[in-house]
């Protein structure tokens, strides 16, 4: 019955419930998702896309993982860079 559904899938999507994690923090969002869609593509011989809905947001409408990702690594960037101008503009006695 797995081997049947995995043919015959795809997409396989994944549903996001915390906003406090990033889709790169949980390991069910990247492994177990990234495994289902390996399987996927092992059994049917082609490529398989996988879509993410956030359960938090009012808009649930799947989004692509490229563009999650995306997204976030922009948003982790962003922290950074805000937080080494933060940091640089304090006088720091050492």
């Amino acid at each position: 019955m797995l081997n049947w559904l995995l043919q015959t899938s795809d997409r396989i999507v994944q549903e996001i419930d915390s906003v406090e994690y990033g889709l790169t923090d949980i390991q069910e969002y990247y492994a177990n998702t990234g495994g289902l869609k390996k399987a996927a593509e092992k059994q049917s011989g082609r490529k398989v896309t996988t879509s993410f809905v956030e359960s938090f947001s009012k808009d649930t409408a799947p989004r692509n993982l490229d563009e999650l990702l995306r997204m976030e690594y922009r948003t982790a960037m962003l922290r950074i860079r805000l937080w080494a101008k933060k940091i640089s503009s304090r006088k720091i006695l050492i």
